[in-house]
């Protein structure tokens, strides 16, 4: 019995650190992404203000 509770205990030790090591790397991936979707956006949207503006002082 002490045996088959320690396996279990050892299992979901390592169940969770990869669990917990995955769930990291996909935060860590996730905010690169995030980080990189908001620079692209920003870069977007400045473009998109200076052709409004530009389009606006023509008129």
């Amino acid at each position: 019995m002490q045996k088959s509770r320690e396996s279990k205990t050892s299992k979901f030790a390592r169940f969770a650190a990869i669990k917990v090591g995955t769930m990291g790397a996909t935060a860590a991936a996730g905010l690169a992404a995030g980080v990189a979707a908001d620079l692209l956006l920003n870069r977007n949207k400045q473009k998109a203000i200076k052709k409004f503006v530009s389009k606006k002082k023509k008129k």
